[in-house]
């Protein structure tokens, strides 16, 4: 769970990802989704970070929740954390795997 930078409050519950308006109470967006392993709320509140069982990465926006990227580990995603610059990604089969968050090609 986390904050948005809209003030809007991020969470998941039983393969459902919601948006929830701290100003009026009420529900801003949900979609189901299965599998989330964790979710990362970007330091200034402007993207968030889904991982999933399956390995999958989703780099997406806040206030829209559109998927500016996704990205496959092929090993389940225990951890990420970000600076707003630099993305560090935790795996299930030990690596650490880190890149920029506006250049993800090389990886």
């Amino acid at each position: 769970m986390g904050i948005t930078r809209n003030a809007n409050i991020l969470y998941s519950n039983k393969d459902k990802l919601n948006l929830w308006s701290l100003q009026t109470g009420n529900p801003v967006l949900s979609e189901d989704t299965e599998g989330i392993s964790c979710i990362y709320i970007s330091p200034m509140g402007t993207r968030f970070f889904i991982g999933y069982k399956s390995g999958k990465l989703e780099l997406r926006l806040s206030n829209t929740f559109k998927v500016e990227t996704s990205i496959d580990f092929e090993s389940r995603v225990m951890a990420v954390i970000s600076d707003d610059k630099t993305v560090y990604v935790s795996l299930a089969d030990g690596r650490i795997v880190y890149f920029n968050v506006n250049n993800t090609d090389d990886i």
